[in-house]
């Protein structure tokens, strides 16, 4: 289960609101790291995607202010984007939707 997950479209009709588990993958995955969450839980979390046929997922690093986005094609998945301290991300597929990922983290300005 990703940390936060949109369905749009067709597939919304598809999903059942009251199971505990819903076999349709999201449009949108985003997954929030924790500090001991690398490069082998990110594989892993992809590689889960995959199988979903989910469209695009972000990853979120807050211990390196970093913001990854990936695209599904070909049944693997390519960075589109990666965002670092204040600068902007664009998602693919929720047309018009950029904000500067420094927005993201809790800092006094």
């Amino acid at each position: 289960m990703p940390d936060l997950s949109v369905v749009l479209g067709e597939k919304l009709a598809r999903l059942d609101p009251l199971a505990a588990l819903n076999t349709t993958g999201p449009d949108l995955a985003i997954e929030v790291l924790s500090r001991e969450q690398g490069a082998d839980y990110v594989e892993e979390r992809l590689d889960d995607y995959v199988k979903l046929a989910t469209s695009e997922v972000w990853i979120v690093d807050p211990w390196a202010r970093a913001v990854t986005g990936w695209t599904l094609r070909n049944r693997a998945y390519e960075a589109f984007v990666e965002a670092l301290g204040e600068e902007e991300f664009q998602s693919q597929i929720l047309a018009g939707l950029r904000f500067s990922i420094g927005r993201l983290w809790m800092t006094q300005r």
